[in-house]
C-alpha cells in the first residue's frame, strides 16, 4: 500500500502534470481542416464504438497503479477510478465537464476527487484542497485528454483538424492526426491505421518556471469491449519528460454504473484536514 506521500506523487501522475501548452497560431490560423484529417477522426470514434461511446455518461475502472519518479517506480497501489461525464452546458464556464474519484488502497483509506476544475485530496482526517499549481494541470490534461475531447468537446467547439502522416511504433504502423482546439491547444493524435483506434497522443506544455518546453505522451493499449460495443482500453501509459510517470492496468470496467452522489462529495461533515489535526 500506498504511503501517503507516495500517494499524492501518484496522484499527480494520473492529473498528467501539465500547464499550458504552446500555442500554434499558424495551424488555428487557417480555420480549415483537412478532409482526409476529418475523416480518420471520424473513422476512430466509430472504432470506439460510435453513438455509443459518446453516449456514455459514467465509468467505473478498477485495477492497479503504479507511478514513477524520474524513470524508477516510486508508488503501487489497488485503484478504482470513477468518472462521471455531466452535461457541458451545465457545469461551470471554462471547466472541464468531468468530475472523478480515485480510491486507493484496498480498504480505499486514501482518495482525490475532481469537482470540474477543483481538485482535493482526502484521507480520514478529512480533505486538503489542491494547490493551485496542481489544479491547474489536472484542468490542462483534461482539456488534452482524447478520450474526453472525443465526448465532451468534439460534439459542442470549433476544432481544426490536421493531416500528420504515418509512422511505425513498436511495429505498428500508425496515422496520424492534430486537432487544434479554439484556444490554440495543440494535441498530436496517433490511431492504429487498421483499427484506427488511439495508441498514442502527445503535445508540449511550457514548465512554469523556465519556460522550457516539456514533452507529455500517453498512450493506450489492450481495448476491450466493455459492453454494448464500446471499446475502452484496459491499459495506460502516460511519460513525462522522456520519462515513464505513470501506468494503469485495468481488471475491470463498467459504463453507466449506479454511483451515489456521496462519491463526488467532500467528507459530510465536510472539514479540511489540518482543522482536524
Amino acid at each position: 500500500m500506498l504511503l501517503r506521500s507516495t500517494f499524492f506523487n501518484l496522484l499527480l501522475a494520473i492529473g498528467a502534470p501539465l500547464a499550458l501548452v504552446g500555442l500554434a497560431p499558424e495551424a488555428g490560423a487557417q480555420g480549415v481542416s483537412n478532409p482526409k484529417a476529418e475523416a480518420i477522426l471520424a473513422e476512430t470514434v466509430a472504432a470506439l464504438g460510435g453513438d455509443r461511446f459518446l453516449n456514455v455518461q459514467a465509468v467505473e475502472e478498477s485495477g492497479r497503479a503504479y507511478s514513477f519518479r524520474r524513470g524508477r517506480l516510486s508508488g503501487l497501489a489497488v485503484i478504482r477510478q470513477v468518472t462521471r461525464y455531466p452535461d457541458p452546458e451545465q457545469s461551470p464556464a471554462g471547466a472541464p465537464a468531468i468530475m472523478e474519484r480515485q480510491y486507493l488502497g484496498k480498504k480505499e483509506e486514501l482518495s482525490s476527487l475532481i469537482l470540474y476544475d477543483r481538485g482535493f485530496e482526502i484521507t480520514y482526517r478529512g480533505y486538503t484542497p489542491m494547490d493551485e499549481e496542481t489544479t491547474a494541470r489536472i484542468r490542462e490534461s483534461r482539456m488534452h485528454n482524447f478520450l474526453y475531447v472525443a465526448r465532451q468537446r468534439l460534439p459542442r467547439e470549433k476544432y481544426v483538424v490536421e493531416y500528420i502522416g504515418t509512422r511505425l511504433l513498436r511495429n505498428q504502423q500508425l496515422v496520424g492526426i492534430r486537432l487544434v482546439d479554439p484556444e490554440y491547444r495543440v494535441t498530436e493524435l496517433w490511431v492504429h491505421q487498421s483499427t484506427k483506434l488511439p495508441v498514442r497522443q502527445e503535445f508540449v506544455r511550457r514548465d512554469p518556471k523556465s519556460n522550457l518546453p516539456i514533452e507529455e505522451i500517453t498512450e493506450w493499449d489492450k481495448f476491450r469491449d466493455a459492453g454494448g460495443g464500446v471499446l475502452w482500453p484496459q491499459y495506460v501509459l502516460r511519460e513525462s519528460r522522456g520519462e515513464k510517470a505513470f501506468e494503469m492496468f485495468t481488471e475491470s470496467v463498467t459504463l453507466n454504473p449506479t454511483i451515489p452522489e456521496s462519491v463526488f462529495q467532500l467528507p459530510s461533515p465536510a472539514k479540511r484536514a489540518r482543522d482536524s489535526k
